[in-house]
């Protein structure tokens, strides 16, 4: 539904800027990039890899385990980095 709708939860009352009971979608949108960061912020603090997560690493790298291993640290970081791995929780956790 494009326009503005009514409340659909406790949190749309801190987006509704204009005050006029209703969220548009200029309100929804800036509701939702709050949350997005939120949740990356999250999700940055909680990262930690393990080898249930090797399977995921190798498909968003395109690279396994043992290429990683073979690299030069400089390249794999840059690797690791473009992925959105952080590099010091690679080392650590494998």
């Amino acid at each position: 539904m494009f326009g503005p709708r009514d409340f659909n939860n406790p949190f749309d009352d801190m987006f509704d800027l204009n005050g006029d009971g209703k969220i548009d979608p200029s309100e929804e949108a800036l509701e939702f990039m709050y949350f997005d960061e939120i949740m990356k912020e999250q999700n940055k603090e909680e990262k930690t890899y393990g080898p249930e997560q090797l399977e995921d690493i190798e498909m968003v790298t395109g690279y396994s385990k043992l290429d990683l291993d073979f690299m030069d640290e400089d390249e794999r970081n840059e690797i690791l980095e473009d992925a959105g791995i952080d590099p010091d929780f690679y080392e650590e956790d494998f």
